[in-house]
């Protein structure tokens, strides 16, 4: 069995690869994953249980808790987005950020958009997918607002009044960059739909991954095209160099107009060293707000 790599309060990685049949009964680790409340999360910590031996992610950040996973006593919700553009990372530091709320016996909520509830899995193919529709940029625009209003009302809200911390790939900031800065639609007009959308909800915390344009695209492009979707989720990822540098623009304009908001992570790094700053941006937040991890 390969090592695993866990957080540290320190901000370091260790390795714990001794015993580790021992502290594993995959059976039971079923079991556990079985009687779990339904949570995307859930689904990541069975999937990197089951194909452990085999996955070949640098970074495996996964729960090594014996005491099992329960629901956080004096629950502290948080609401934390992740923004960047195409190949900056989001997907993966929300994914880890996910599991080491996990192993500390939390109860996060990692979703994303489009595609977080069950109106944005439908959504997500005419948005996404080159070949399909060849979408107006305000029908566009709708999808992706019909999208963040079922998910905020289905998906976010509810959690957060559990008590949850929310994890979100993408959310309202999306839309100013990509709809605003890249399409060139008036970011006032997009920011009132998106207040319509949410019904003012605001994330607590964003974090915007940075990366170069080329850099960005080249890693979404080898991303697809191993994972095969290539051309079902690459809409994006065709638009032209200036479009995605418009976009970068746009962040960067964002962050200047809600700097206490935005963490801003160079996404250039390693991957652990991406995830270990997303780390240390979420517990500053928690601090600011008279919590802890």
């Amino acid at each position: 069995m390969p090592g695993l790599l866990l957080f540290r309060k320190t901000g370091m990685l260790r390795t714990q690869a001794a015993h580790f049949s021992e502290l594993f009964n995959f059976e039971k680790v079923g079991q556990l994953c079985k009687d779990l409340p339904a949570n995307p999360c859930r689904e990541i910590f069975a999937r990197r249980i089951h194909s452990a031996a085999s996955d070949n992610l640098k970074v495996k950040l996964l729960c090594l808790s014996g005491r099992g996973i329960r629901k956080q006593q004096g629950p502290r919700p948080m609401f934390v987005t992740f923004e960047g553009i195409e190949g900056s990372g989001k997907s993966t530091a929300a994914r880890l950020l996910a599991e080491y709320l996990l192993e500390r016996e939390l109860d996060p909520l990692l979703t994303r958009e489009p595609g977080g509830c069950s109106l944005g899995r439908s959504l997500r193919h005419a948005l996404l997918d080159a070949r399909g529709i060849i979408l107006s940029i305000r029908a566009e625009l709708f999808l992706f607002l019909a999208d963040r209003a079922q998910h905020v009302a289905e998906v976010i809200r509810p959690a957060l009044e559990a008590g949850q911390i929310v994890l979100c790939d993408r959310y309202v900031d999306s839309t100013l960059v990509y709809q605003g800065y890249g399409r060139g639609l008036d970011t006032e007009f997009l920011r009132r739909l998106n207040e319509t959308a949410t019904g003012g909800l605001a994330p607590d915390i964003t974090l915007l991954l940075d990366v170069p344009v080329p850099c960005g695209l080249m890693r979404a492009g080898q991303r697809n095209r191993e994972a095969g979707t290539a051309i079902s989720e690459g809409r994006f990822e065709s638009e032209s160099l200036a479009f995605h540098e418009r976009v970068r623009r746009g962040y960067r304009t964002l962050i200047r107009e809600e700097p206490d908001r935005f963490a801003v992570i160079d996404a250039s790094q390693p991957v652990e060293d991406v995830a270990l700053q997303c780390l240390s941006a979420v517990e500053r937040a928690l601090r600011q707000r008279g919590g802890t991890l």
